[in-house]
């Protein structure tokens, strides 16, 4: 009887143990969220919220995306944000659903972000797509850009297509 119950307790802690692997999460490999993170970096490296001001409000309306892409890449905006909002303490970011207005506070920020494809690369094993990421940061009472970005990059086709959705 003992020895049925370590047997138990053996397989639980086991079993217990393995839900906690160390391989990475479906959205460490996303290569949205990958490119969310690396967006959300390069902003952050960015000395544009100043010290001591008041909390800056960060409003980020959806990614324009070319369609050219092989699945829906639509939730690149959705890991932007969340990349955003782990990396500071102190900014509020807010995922407009449309369109967003020109910021109108001293402390609002709109972040316009594009997608762009290029033709695809055929390579022997995989197809890769290229893109290029634009980002546009405007302040209240500016109609230019006080500061923007381009980024190139390419999707391999298998990442795209394997990525979970959330």
């Amino acid at each position: 009887m003992r020895l049925r119950w370590l047997v138990l307790v053996l397989v639980l802690t086991v079993s217990g143990c393995s839900l906690f692997s160390s391989s990475p999460t479906f959205r460490e490999r996303d290569p949205l969220n990958g490119l969310g993170r690396q967006a959300a970096l390069t902003l952050e490296r960015t000395p544009l919220w100043q010290k001591g001001a008041a909390q800056p409000v960060l409003v980020v309306p959806p990614t324009t995306i070319d369609h050219h892409f092989p699945t829906p890449v639509g939730h690149f905006r959705d890991a932007l944000a969340r990349a955003l909002l782990a990396k500071s303490e102190t900014l509020q970011v807010i995922a407009w659903p449309g369109p967003a207005p020109r910021p109108t506070q001293a402390n609002q920020w709109l972040l316009e972000t594009s997608l762009e494809a290029r033709a695809p690369l055929s390579l022997s094993d995989r197809t890769l797509y290229p893109y290029t990421l634009t980002m546009r940061l405007y302040q209240s009472g500016q109609d230019a850009p006080v500061w923007q970005t381009r980024s190139s990059g390419a999707f391999d086709e298998q990442a795209l297509n394997t990525t979970r959705r959330y």
